[in-house]
């Protein structure tokens, strides 16, 4: 099993993360910018992101389409298995995840996790998406010489997999019938699960995730 993660900072703070992991026998790959500006359609676009789970975003699907495997954020934990095999054991091209919250109840399509076959054609169009998408807020940002409003969600985060695999609206989230052959949607709300999500999230700083800082800071450094 192919699992890995994407790094910017400093690798100490994921001692907890990756000996969680490795208690379970499971070897996790860390990932950083140098391993992804070879494999992405516009390296200068993607080293010009000032926010680094923008950055991240755009690096797990390149990555997963590269590579293949199970992506999963620094903040999952508790792995299992014998469920994290039947995760890989899919026929599908992909496999997203859902995941409950108070702010959402009936559940929602995250990014934190994502399982692909390496060359996914669905991997490939995400990339693609998710480049114009950024060129296009980039080229709006010069030309307003400043912030312009964006949500890094819908540029390179969970609704761009959710419109591309999901019926929008739909509680709790639920595939369209042209991606049922192809992707296979997960709720981490069943037991057992395969890992759980934001079980290790000392690294966070208040003031900077990601949902903050695009309030008021340009995404492009240039």
């Amino acid at each position: 099993m192919h699992i890995f993660t994407y790094w910017t900072g400093n690798r100490s703070v994921l001692t907890p993360f990756m000996g969680d992991w490795s208690g379970a026998g499971l070897d996790v790959a860390v990932y950083g910018p140098e391993d992804v500006c070879g494999i992405v359609p516009d390296p200068e676009l993607f080293r010009a992101v000032s926010i680094p789970a923008c950055q991240s975003d755009v690096a797990r699907l390149a990555l997963l389409h590269r590579h293949g495997g199970l992506y999963v954020d620094a903040h999952a934990g508790k792995p299992n298995v014998d469920m994290l095999r039947h995760v890989f054991d899919t026929q599908c091209e992909v496999t997203i995840f859902a995941t409950r919250t108070p702010r959402n109840p009936d559940g929602g399509v995250v990014n934190s996790a994502i399982r692909a076959d390496q060359a996914s054609p669905f991997m490939a169009d995400c990339v693609g998406e998710a480049f114009a998408n950024l060129a296009a807020l980039r080229s709006a940002e010069v030309s307003a010489g400043g912030w312009v409003r964006y949500n890094i969600a819908a540029l390179t985060g969970s609704w761009l997999l959710n419109k591309r695999a999901c019926v929008i609206g739909a509680k709790p989230p639920t595939l369209r019938a042209d991606a049922c052959q192809r992707v296979a949607l997960y709720p981490l709300w069943d037991s057992p699960h395969p890992f759980a999500l934001y079980a290790h999230y000392g690294y966070r700083t208040p003031g900077e995730h990601w949902s903050e800082r695009q309030k008021h800071e340009r995404l492009f450094t240039t």
